[in-house]
């Protein structure tokens, strides 16, 4: 699982770091793609705020720059949680509930 959680926090990375640039290029073919391959790691690993925003990305069929960037904000904002959530999770349920601790 660990390395599960790795990898989804590498594509996370990844999309945020490409996102906006497809949105902004108006590439919503290209982003749509990314969010559906995204959404399916979400679910597994219990995002299930960021899946639901991948979806709506994936599904959404405006071609108005706006309402793909609320989305994409949305998600940059979500992600810090549940990246700390998995993270908690990776640490108590692998390292032991003493780790990191002086």
């Amino acid at each position: 699982i660990p390395s599960l959680i790795q990898s989804f926090h590498e594509m996370c990375e990844k999309f945020l770091l490409t996102s906006f640039r497809h949105a902004e290029s108006k590439a919503f073919d290209v982003l749509k793609k990314d969010a559906h391959c995204l959404k399916s790691s979400c679910g597994q690993l219990g995002a299930n705020k960021l899946a639901e925003i991948c979806r709506q990305i994936e599904t959404h069929s405006s071609v108005h720059l706006e309402d793909y960037l609320a989305l994409l904000f949305e998600f940059k904002s979500l992600y810090p949680l549940s990246k700390a959530a998995l993270e908690e999770y990776t640490r108590r349920t692998y390292e032991g509930p003493h780790s990191g601790r002086g």
